[in-house]
């Protein structure tokens, strides 16, 4: 008899130490703690990446969107109010937003290349430097500096660069990018100034650039990043 309870109370000891007893309130108890931690460490790891990955898409979206998207514009047909248009000819207006990289690097494009023979040509600068528009003046071109209120208002543009040409009664013959792609080199406003000269239609190009007005802004940049 008392080799038998040795034997049981040895086969129970074993169970314990390798935990094979799983009717121990104690062992299951600390399986369950175990379990439970890292479980919440998964969902915590879990929705910390989402919300990373989530953050990074919404700064990389509000970063790109006036480069990926073309911003909104004036549609042909439209018009230029008389004030500013010349009533002989074609007209052409240079909507350039000097906080912007590429309004930047159209304006010196425009200005090394001078105006076009028997196009009347405007540059409209939006928080330009007095350099930039004494240079335009003395290149040949008409210069107008507005603020993004005025550039709204009066001319219902809210995004640069942006080229719009007129006809002689001011209506919108062309409105649009310079480039057929983001950031190109290739700019082709001097085509659709010889098209309108012409009385051709040019075909309108992605305005690809910045917001100017407010309004615009808020919803291409939510976050404020630019």
């Amino acid at each position: 008899m008392t080799e038998l309870l040795n034997s049981q109370q040895l086969s129970a000891a074993g169970r314990r130490e390798t935990g094979d007893d799983l009717g121990s309130p104690l062992d299951t108890g600390s399986y369950l703690r175990q379990f439970l931690s890292q479980s919440s460490w998964n969902l915590l790891g879990k929705g910390g990446l989402i919300l990373w990955v989530g953050g990074l898409l919404a700064v990389t979206s509000s970063l790109m969107i006036g480069h990926w998207v073309s911003l909104p514009h004036p549609p042909a047909g439209n018009t230029i109010a008389a004030e500013f248009v010349d009533n002989e000819g074609v007209n052409a207006f240079h909507f350039l937003y000097a906080d912007c990289p590429c309004s930047r690097r159209t304006l010196e494009h425009v200005l090394e290349r001078l105006p076009v023979d028997g196009v009347h040509e405007t540059i409209v600068l939006v928080g330009s430097e007095r350099e930039v528009a004494s240079r335009a003046l003395t290149a040949g071109y008409r210069v107008l500096e507005v603020t993004p209120q005025e550039l709204k208002r009066r001319f219902a543009v809210e995004a640069a660069p942006l080229l719009v040409v007129t006809e002689s009664t001011g209506r919108i013959v062309y409105s649009g990018g310079y480039t057929s792609r983001k950031q190109g080199l290739a700019f082709q406003d001097v085509l659709i100034l010889e098209a309108a000269k012409d009385g051709l239609v040019p075909d309108e190009l992605p305005l690809f650039g910045c917001a100017v007005s407010k309004g615009l802004k808020a919803l291409t940049d939510p976050l404020s990043l630019k």
